[in-house]
């Protein structure tokens, strides 16, 4: 897991999230990169040097939000999404935040609830996808 991660690196990053979002899940190529990627954490996670995963940890006045977890198709069900969001929990901590949130796609709420999250709000689109609020305290 890198987190921290230079301009060389948000490229990676990007690079998986499209291949998740856009190519994958269908969403629209300009929801996909936002203007909260540039103030936020980044992690990516690497099996043999490769980029296989990335997230990141947006702060705004609400608090801590992960968001853009992704990992790539070959590369799911081997707790990397879990090394992904354990990453992003640390850094919120080591910021300050004493709880995270984040909107989980309702396929993969199962990912969330395992790690400790509580589902927080009822079930909404985002990106013509279902998602549901989750809160975790730190």
């Amino acid at each position: 897991m890198r987190p921290g991660i230079g301009d060389a690196d948000f490229a990676l990053a990007l690079a998986v999230r499209w291949r998740v979002f856009v190519e994958e899940q269908g969403v629209p190529a300009d929801l996909e990169h936002d203007a909260a990627d540039a103030a936020s954490a980044h992690v990516l996670a690497e099996v043999a040097s490769e980029v296989v995963g990335t997230g990141r940890l947006v702060f705004d006045p609400h608090g801590a939000r992960i968001g853009r977890v992704s990992v790539l198709p070959d590369f799911r069900h081997r707790g990397i999404g879990s090394q992904i969001v354990a990453a992003l929990e640390a850094e919120a901590a080591v910021r300050g935040f004493a709880e995270v949130t984040l909107h989980a796609q309702t396929y993969v709420q199962e990912l969330y609830d395992k790690n400790g999250y509580a589902v927080s709000g009822p079930t909404f689109q985002e990106a013509g996808i279902d998602h549901v609020p989750m809160i975790k305290q730190l």
